[in-house]
């Protein structure tokens, strides 16, 4: 996605109404633009491994590249 930050919306990665009641905290933010932003609601994973890099995971579990 080539939003700029400046106009993503601050997004919790691990969804603060999901079955695991994500933190709200830096640790658990990343700036999104509202179109990835909303894939979350219909089953869509982001993730960011320890290397600080960004995945996003299909419904099924494959990796969107």
């Amino acid at each position: 996605c080539q939003v700029p930050a400046s106009e993503c919306q601050s997004d919790h990665l691990d969804g603060f109404g999901g079955p695991s009641e994500g933190r709200t905290d830096p640790g658990n933010g990343a700036p999104v633009c509202g179109r990835h932003n909303r894939l979350k609601e219909q089953g869509y994973a982001v993730v960011r491994d320890r290397h600080g890099r960004w995945h996003v995971f299909r419904p099924d579990g494959t990796e969107i590249t």
